[in-house]
């Protein structure tokens, strides 16, 4: 649930950890499934809509849907002084990739879930989270980053577990909260989309930690490979990550990226 993991959150803004969570819409469970987070300190806000968190800082957010989001509930939003005001429309590799997954989440040409339920990648996959799952512990913290529609988040649902799963592109968190909103699990799981480049957590409070071919999409994989030194637990967190072998050709695939970003 996201009150559970409120406590581990900053503000993607300024980076503090006063944040204040305010359900519009509850469920059965006290869950929101609408609501806002907003930081006591920049009083910036963040929309919470069909249970998942628009964690974004205001240069990458959806503005169409920010606007959407205050005007829909202005009353409420007035009342906590909270107000509208539109982020930086600047192109960034981020947004570049936001783009391009949001298309891919859902269109008519290919969708990112047929193409990871290839053969292929059924046999990768099941042999990867298979030896992974040996090594994760019930009771722990998870963090999933650039998850997708879910593929490499709900493998490891089956143990009664803490997940929190992010990734920049909306459309795709938008496929992995209607896949889990249909699915019985042991694990509690928070879909958000977020950053990797500038996590939005808490520093040392993660046990393990996940990026299955993420970081060769990154601007700068090197900031992010930070980040996740800064955020995993010290003692006993591990680190489990699958990417593309370095090879002679990789200078050209980075350069071929630099121009047009996939």
């Amino acid at each position: 649930m996201l009150r559970n993991i409120l406590p581990i959150l900053l503000c993607p803004e300024c980076k503090s950890n006063e944040l204040i969570c305010k359900p519009f819409v509850l469920d059965k469970n006290d869950q929101a499934i609408d609501g806002v987070i907003y930081c006591k300190t920049c009083m910036h806000w963040y929309a919470i809509e069909g249970y998942i968190l628009d964690f974004l800082p205001s240069n990458q957010e959806y503005s169409k849907d920010r606007y959407r989001f205050y005007n829909q509930h202005k009353v409420k939003m007035k009342l906590l002084k909270l107000s509208y005001r539109e982020g930086e429309r600047k192109v960034s590799p981020q947004k570049i990739q936001q783009k391009h997954f949001d298309w891919y989440a859902n269109n008519s040409v290919q969708k990112y879930t047929e193409y990871a339920k290839s053969k292929f990648w059924e046999v990768i996959d099941a042999r990867i989270f298979k030896k992974w799952n040996k090594y994760i512990n019930e009771g722990g913290l998870l963090l999933d980053i650039g998850c997708g529609q879910g593929r490499s988040t709900f493998p490891f649902a089956n143990k009664s577990i803490q997940i929190v799963a992010f990734d920049i592109s909306k459309n795709m968190i938008l496929e992995a909260q209607k896949q889990y909103s249909k699915s019985k699990t042991k694990a509690d799981i928070v879909f958000m989309v977020a950053d990797a480049a500038s996590i939005p957590l808490k520093s040392g409070v993660f046990d393990f930690i996940i990026t299955y071919g993420v970081l060769h999409h990154l601007p700068n994989p090197k900031k992010t490979a930070s980040e996740i030194l800064r955020i995993l637990q010290k003692n006993n967190g591990m680190v489990f990550g699958l990417e593309n072998n370095k090879s002679s050709l990789r200078i050209f695939f980075d350069m071929v990226q630099k121009i047009k970003p996939l």
